[in-house]
C-alpha cells in the first residue's frame, strides 16, 4: 500500500500538470478528475470510518461533478468503475433539484398540483428560486 506521502505528492503532481495541460487547450477534463478522485479516495481511505471502495466511488464522482456538470452520469460512472453498488449509491447521491416552469391561469393551482406531485413522489417544493443557481438557461 502506498503511504499517505506518496498519494498526497501523486496528487499534487497530477493535479498541477493537469492544470498546465488545461491551460494549454490541450487534453480533456474528465479521465485527469476521476485519476484525482481515485487517489483522493485512496487518500481518504486513512481516515477512521471510511473504507477504500466507499471513499474512491464518493471521490470519483465528486470530482467529475465538479467536471462534467452532470452529476447521475458521473456517479453512474463511480459506480461502475469501483463495481460498489449499493452499498455506496447512498454516499454518492445526495439529491436531485429540478426546476419546472408553467404556464397557467391560476398560479395558486398549479403550484398545489406541484406540491401534490411532488409530495407523492418522496419529493417537496422548494421556495421560488430557491434550486436556480444550479442552472443555466
Amino acid at each position: 500500500m502506498l503511504t499517505l506521502a506518496t498519494l498526497g505528492l501523486l496528487l499534487l503532481a497530477k493535479a498541477v500538470a493537469w492544470g498546465i495541460s488545461m491551460g494549454a487547450a490541450r487534453g480533456g477534463p474528465t479521465f485527469p478528475a476521476m485519476f484525482l478522485g481515485v487517489v483522493g479516495g485512496l487518500l481518504a481511505a486513512h481516515l477512521p470510518g471510511f473504507a477504500e471502495t466507499p471513499a474512491i466511488g464518493v471521490l470519483v464522482g465528486a470530482a467529475c461533478v465538479s467536471v462534467l456538470r452532470l452529476p447521475l452520469s458521473s456517479i453512474i460512472l463511480a459506480l461502475i468503475i469501483t463495481q460498489a453498488g449499493a452499498g455506496v449509491a447512498p454516499l454518492i447521491i445526495v439529491g436531485v433539484a429540478v426546476i419546472v416552469e408553467c404556464a397557467t391561469d391560476n398560479p395558486t393551482r398549479t403550484v398545489a398540483s406541484m406540491r401534490t406531485i411532488f409530495s407523492k413522489n418522496g419529493g417537496n417544493l422548494g421556495a421560488t428560486g430557491s434550486v436556480a443557481f444550479q442552472f443555466r438557461k
